[in-house]
């Protein structure tokens, strides 16, 4: 069984375009976990239209991606989880191929202690990236490579590892790291259990960019700079920066 880790929050079409790539999935033997912060479009009923059998975990719009993904945790522990079972943590603003799902589960199939990341196309600039990631903690920076012995991070943007061993990594930390810094905070904390990265060069999506956070601060006054700097949607709010660094 694979499990899938969806969290939504008001993006209704965005996510159909996200259920009409599972729709046309080649392995239909899923799981969709659909983890609801607090959406008044009627996304879960969207949802729900396409995959009855979908199940919908709600919050009152407080969750972000990490209380999201940790709630989306706290289901799996709760099942019987098989041998083979496998999780995807995956954003609703990708879209991906037919085989998406199929491939991932082959190369996972006989894997043991691996972090499966896909690679993602940005739909702007057509750059492959976001793949193979080393974060020197020291200097606070995080640099694409591709070499796999390098990398000790990766983001949770179509990452698919055995449930078992989801479960044996832990959760994630909503209160210290909301969103941003949080998957990087899981991989991490994967990486030194001796689990591995792994980019499959046959496995990508495509992302939206523009659909993510102030990776751009764009402001008209100090005041609309400063609500924005130090908002939970600015990936180097310092706050949650030096809570990173403290977990480390």
């Amino acid at each position: 069984m694979l499990y899938i880790l969806l969290p939504v929050h008001n993006r209704k079409k965005i996510t159909q375009k996200f259920i009409q790539c599972l729709e046309s999935q080649t392995c239909q033997d899923f799981q969709l976990i659909l983890i609801d912060d607090g959406s008044v479009d009627d996304t879960d009923k969207m949802v729900l239209n396409h995959f009855p059998n979908t199940r919908v975990i709600r919050g009152d719009g407080n969750l972000w991606w990490a209380g999201a993904l940790q709630k989306g945790y706290e289901y799996i522990q709760n099942q019987r989880i098989k041998e083979n079972d496998v999780v995807l943590l995956i954003n609703d603003d990708t879209e991906f191929k037919d085989d998406f799902l199929e491939k991932a589960l082959n190369v996972l199939q006989n894997s043991r202690k691996m972090l499966l990341k896909a690679w993602s196309v940005d739909k702007c600039t057509k750059i492959r990236g976001d793949g193979y990631i080393f974060a020197d903690i020291r200097k606070m920076r995080f640099y694409n490579t591709n070499n796999q012995t390098l990398a000790n991070c990766a983001s949770t943007r179509g990452l698919f590892m055995k449930a078992k061993d989801f479960i044996d990594i832990g959760g994630f930390m909503p209160n210290k790291l909301p969103h941003y810094l949080s998957d990087y905070e899981f991989t991490i904390r994967a990486c030194n259990k001796s689990y591995k990265i792994y980019c499959d060069d046959g496995l990508e999506l495509i992302s939206d960019s523009n659909e993510s956070g102030y990776h751009i601060i764009n402001y008209r006054t100090f005041g609309e700079f400063i609500g924005k700097f130090f908002s939970i949607k600015c990936p180097v709010n310092p706050k949650y920066l030096i809570n990173f660094v403290q977990l480390m």
